[in-house]
């Protein structure tokens, strides 16, 4: 229950929904679709880190670095991606 902890912060979101220049990891593989095959080949997979670089102004396409790579990606296509807020230690380095 939420409400019994005023500190409980939700870490799971959509892609779509990570702000400008922050980080967050993979929670899932993508689909078994020709859209998922090709979201793998790009690096998309559980566990990897992706920060959120660029978002046009009219909202569409976004681009995303997705362990080395650059991508960019429908708002939609975001939509059905879950990741988790990236945690740094205290040395700068994800947890």
């Amino acid at each position: 229950m939420t409400d019994a902890c005023p500190f409980f912060i939700d870490w799971n979101m959509r892609l779509s929904e990570l702000p400008l220049g922050e980080r967050a990891r993979f929670e899932s593989d993508p689909p078994a679709t020709p859209l998922g095959a090709r979201l793998r080949q790009l690096g998309v997979r559980r566990g990897e880190t992706v920060s959120c670089l660029l978002s046009h102004p009219a909202g569409d396409p976004v681009l995303y670095l997705v362990g080395e790579t650059a991508v960019a990606m429908r708002r939609c296509t975001a939509d059905g991606i879950s990741v988790s807020a990236a945690i740094e230690n205290k040395y700068g380095e994800d947890a």
